[in-house]
């Protein structure tokens, strides 16, 4: 890569959530890759400012509102004069308005991660996001699944570059020993933003069907989210007070994922989700509802148990159950993830599509 590239990545807020993850991750793969990396934000409260990588300058315009930002990105536009800007899904808007203020010749790569049935909810806010993806130099869509949704929704084939979102896993290595947890297994874990997309509450249900079976198993709930009140109601009206722990959001929630008998995705909906290659990484056995994202990271060639339907509570129990009693092999796992979802792959094509520009 040129070592004079310019890279930008901007995300309005730094809380811990999937997308910022990943806005990370590429952050700090991207600064080892020898290019001139800086971390664009706009609020003040930053949950994940302590890992920020040291290589990457981080930028906070501290506006807290993204609608408040665009001004302050034309005067960083014109001050710093990036080569390309990496952004996602509806904060795609709010560059390009800020490039053609700024007169800025910086190339807009946007990164859509959700489907639109989830994410947007009006109309206006559609037709907006995809007249802006056809904008872009640059749209990368987070799985095949996400490709074809944005095609559906007139986003231009030519525009389109399908890139799996990459995990940092030398900062997994580093940061799986660190724990200030006290840890009492057996138990299985849910990683993930607490809202009704993540069917948290079927989760409930069918981790009350579990325990009638094996007493001794605990479930971890580590997040924070609109949701959370609705499930501690319905711990206590299931009677598992003890046995369901919710940890709240946690800038290291890795030492809890190695530690955990299985990994647990119950979503109703998910693009690619990152705990999912994690667990992957981590040699985990994953029980899952049948998401898009879900399917094409486990396949069908046994890397994970996933269910039929995403509302019977008796099958995903039966299915954490089987998980308990036959594990997937841990080598496997960490087999599937080197062939299919080693990050340096992303990174690399993302490296090229700038290199080839140049």
């Amino acid at each position: 890569m040129n070592s004079c590239l310019k890279i930008v990545i901007f995300v309005p807020g730094l809380n811990i959530g999937g997308i910022e993850k990943v806005f990370l991750n590429y952050a700090s793969l991207l600064s080892e890759a020898r290019s001139e990396v800086v971390l664009l934000t706009c609020h003040e409260n930053t949950d994940l400012i302590n890992i920020i990588p040291k290589k990457v300058n981080c930028v906070n315009l501290r506006t807290n509102k993204l609608s408040k930002s665009i001004f302050q990105i034309v005067r960083f536009f014109k001050e710093y004069r990036p080569d390309y800007i990496l952004t996602a899904n509806a904060a795609t808007i709010a560059i390009i308005f800020a490039k053609y203020l700024s007169f800025s010749k910086v190339k807009i790569i946007a990164s859509h991660h959700n489907y639109i049935n989830n994410e947007i909810h009006y109309f206006i806010d559609r037709l907006l996001l995809y007249k802006a993806y056809n904008l872009c130099w640059k749209v990368i869509a987070v799985s095949s699944g996400i490709k074809k949704h944005l095609e559906e929704f007139g986003v231009r084939k030519s525009k389109i570059e399908v890139i799996t979102n990459p995990i940092n896993t030398s900062e997994i290595d580093r940061m799986i020993i660190e724990s200030t947890i006290d840890l009492q297994g057996p138990y299985i874990v849910f990683l993930g933003r607490l809202s009704v997309v993540k069917n948290l509450l079927f989760l409930l249900s069918s981790f009350q069907n579990v325990i009638s079976r094996f007493e001794m198993l605990k479930l971890y709930i580590v997040g924070d989210g609109p949701e959370k009140i609705n499930i501690e109601n319905k711990i206590t009206e299931f009677g598992l007070i003890g046995k369901v722990i919710l940890t709240g959001a946690l800038d290291n929630p890795y030492p809890i994922l190695n530690k955990a008998s299985i990994v647990v995705l119950p979503s109703l909906s998910e693009a690619f989700p990152t705990v999912l290659l994690e667990g992957l990484y981590l040699g985990k056995t994953i029980v899952a509802t049948p998401t898009n994202g879900a399917l094409e990271i486990l396949g069908t060639g046994g890397w994970g148990y996933v269910s039929t339907s995403f509302d019977d509570a008796n099958e995903f129990s039966d299915l954490i159950l089987r998980g308990l009693t036959q594990p997937i092999n841990p080598n496997n796992l960490r087999k599937r993830f080197d062939e299919m979802f080693n990050p340096q792959n992303s990174v690399s094509k993302l490296i090229k599509l700038m290199d080839i520009n140049q």
